[in-house]
């Protein structure tokens, strides 16, 4: 299993556990901040993706779409 851990300005908004490598689409409501034009949003996961008996590759990310 691997967990994604959502952050935003290092503040921790929402954790979640994937359970297989199957593509995933994660909506997020974002905190009401002051400034919007200047928000650090994090996507942590962890443990990357490492088939077997390879090196680690990472994750990959596909469409990040911003709506109001």
């Amino acid at each position: 299993a691997q967990t994604v851990t959502v952050s935003v300005d290092d503040h921790v908004i929402d954790r979640l556990t994937l359970s297989d490598h199957r593509w995933v689409t994660l909506k997020q409501t974002l905190p009401v901040v002051a400034d919007r034009s200047n928000l650090w949003i994090a996507l942590t996961v962890n443990p990357s993706w490492k088939p077997r008996g390879s090196r680690e590759l990472g994750v990959m990310v596909r469409d990040l779409k911003w709506m109001k």
